[in-house]
């Protein structure tokens, strides 16, 4: 059986997520604002910065979709590829 997982990048209020949580699925919602790092029910809220938090693949993956979105070639003062 495969997990179902959601992850929200830059989530404070964990809004964008509950409807997931409801349905059954895991989410963790990484942002700086949270003061510490906790779960209720199906929601876990990390405080962490997104690009320190996420494994190598999925940051540059997040790094060249925030910058074609964006319109950037840096991010956060890295040059994205």
């Amino acid at each position: 059986m495969t997990s179902k997982i959601v992850i929200s990048c830059f989530d404070k209020s964990t809004n964008m997520v509950k409807p997931w949580a409801e349905a059954g699925y895991q989410c963790y919602c990484v942002d700086l604002q949270h003061s510490r790092t906790e779960t209720d029910g199906n929601i876990t809220k990390i405080s962490a910065d997104v690009l320190d938090w996420l494994p190598p693949p999925w940051k540059n993956s997040l790094c060249r979709f925030l910058s074609a979105m964006h319109g950037f070639g840096r991010i956060w003062g890295k040059v994205v590829s």
